[in-house]
């Protein structure tokens, strides 16, 4: 399965998304490629951090800013059970490209009109993506939610809104804004594998059932 991650609205956290689904799959014991499509290269400066810690396990990772990137992939797909690409932000032929080549594509959004305002070309690419790519399942889900804010009236609305005017599934799960996600990644870590006093119990919880429920609805 190949896993496109993205949202041309940048700070939505889609790079610490993906990479904590890909060692989430990695960690199962799948076989699990990470594709940096970002040219800033923010997953493969993770990769080279968590290459420098003998304890941990590591995995397969690439990068390729191509604009071919969807017949790149797609061979190298044969060889893993996950691909997970983190795409750069911006609308380009890489951007379209690692659509098309996708099984999903996962679109993070913060709470926020403004913030739902700057994803909104994203989902009509999509939306336009989903003609062509017959096989492409496009979802969208919370993330940075700011604990202790009253956000379930405002899910709602986003979740209707979205879900009205684009061909998508708008997650149930969300993941709080929580200091931890950035100490994990600093470390070349997943959220889970954070020890001692950087870990965040309730960061954890919310990722596995995150991650619990986008398994379930990608089957």
């Amino acid at each position: 399965m190949i896993i496109t991650v993205t949202n041309q609205k940048g700070g939505v956290g889609k790079t610490t998304i993906a990479l904590n689904l890909a060692l989430a799959f990695h960690t199962e014991g799948a076989r699990t490629l990470l594709v940096d499509a970002d040219p800033q290269g923010s997953a493969m400066t993770f990769r080279e951090v968590r290459g420098e810690n003998k304890d941990l396990s590591n995995f397969s990772a690439i990068a390729n800013t191509s604009k071919t990137i969807d017949r790149d992939i797609l061979p190298i797909a044969e060889n893993f059970d996950y691909v997970v690409i983190d795409s750069g932000g911006r609308d380009s032929k890489v951007f379209r490209a690692s659509i098309m080549c996708a099984n999903a594509v996962l679109v993070p959004i913060v709470p926020g009109t403004l913030e739902l305002w700057g994803s909104d070309k994203t989902f009509d690419i999509l939306d336009e993506a989903t003609v062509f790519n017959k096989k492409l399942k496009v979802l969208s889900m919370l993330n940075q939610v700011i604990q202790g804010t009253k956000i379930q009236k405002e899910i709602l609305s986003v979740e209707n809104e979205l879900e009205k005017n684009h061909n998508l599934k708008f997650m149930k799960n969300s993941l709080c804004d929580r200091v931890a996600f950035r100490y994990s990644i600093a470390q070349g870590k997943a959220i889970f594998e954070m020890n001692g006093e950087d870990r965040d119990v309730k960061a954890i919880e919310e990722f596995d059932k995150f991650y619990k429920e986008f398994k379930e609805v990608t089957k």
